[in-house]
């Protein structure tokens, strides 16, 4: 049996999701700060949960050999959560699946009859202390770094901000939801196209994910490491714990990590696979 709760009852799985709560998108949702969706076993002692977020990201937790739930949850993901990530032109063209025992992985990999799951290995990152104290003074010239604001939000003449606005679409309850407690530090160049920017992808609690972005022409410029460095001063600022993740394969984004000041406390694997 499996039981979809309504946002006022997300707290009943919350202590089920507790492997996860690392994973600040996931906690998220269980605060209420961020979009998604929860299934349980039962809502009275729940025991195995399926938790997704406004990204199409699954997570699961607690039993995996619930036979009964694996089979019901199998359908939900074939029929709503697959094509509704499908449809989304947001949301990259694979399923990614993030689970707090590692016997969820042979259940995904076996059980749910998914194509050649991959796994994935991750860092994850909680930052300590800005090692790039000058970072204002090393933006180069015809180069800029703002902060987005509301103005931002209303005008589009810059190339590339419709990237910003649809991450903000993406991750955000609302455009206000994301100025009131998310941030974006980005980098202009000649004032007319945005190159580089840092951005919140998800808040709760006091803990803050970011994610960067630098295209391609502008890369290997140490132009990811300036947003970096100012949106790890704001939220020092601000007394939020920063995090960070990325794939281990991805060796400029942990290095990038690493050069601005934060400090590796966890590996874990995820399931990646496509939609075929």
């Amino acid at each position: 049996m499996v039981v979809e709760l309504k946002k006022e009852e997300y707290s009943i799985a919350k202590n089920l999701f507790s492997g996860l709560h690392f994973q600040i998108n996931c906690l998220a949702v269980l605060n209420n700060d961020a979009k998604g969706r929860i299934w349980v076993n039962n809502k009275e002692d729940p025991q195995s949960g399926l938790l997704v977020d406004s990204i199409y990201v699954m997570y699961f937790a607690g039993n995996p050999y619930s036979v009964n739930f694996n089979k019901d949850i199998v359908k939900i993901i074939n029929n709503e959560i697959f094509p509704a990530s499908q449809a989304d032109s947001d949301t990259p063209n694979e399923w990614y699946m993030s689970y707090d025992d590692p016997a969820w992985q042979y259940i995904l990999e076996v059980e749910f009859e998914k194509n050649n799951p991959t796994p994935i290995e991750l860092y994850h990152f909680i930052f300590s202390e800005n090692k790039i104290k000058n970072w204002r003074e090393e933006i180069p010239d015809q180069y800029s770094l703002h902060q987005v604001d509301s103005y931002f939000l209303k005008q589009d003449n810059l190339k590339n901000h419709n990237h910003i606005a649809n991450w903000i679409n993406r991750s955000w309850k609302s455009l206000d939801d994301f100025l009131n407690r998310g941030f974006c530090f980005y980098i202009t160049f000649n004032d007319s196209e945005i190159v580089s920017w840092a951005i919140s992808d998800w808040a709760t609690e006091d803990k803050i994910e970011m994610g960067i972005t630098t295209m391609e022409g502008y890369r290997q410029k140490g132009l990811a490491t300036l947003v970096t460095a100012a949106a790890a001063d704001y939220c020092t600022k601000e007394k939020n714990e920063l995090r960070w993740f990325c794939a281990t394969h991805n060796i400029p984004s942990w290095k990038t990590a690493e050069k601005v000041g934060f400090i590796k406390f966890k590996e874990y694997f995820i399931l990646c696979g496509d939609f075929k």
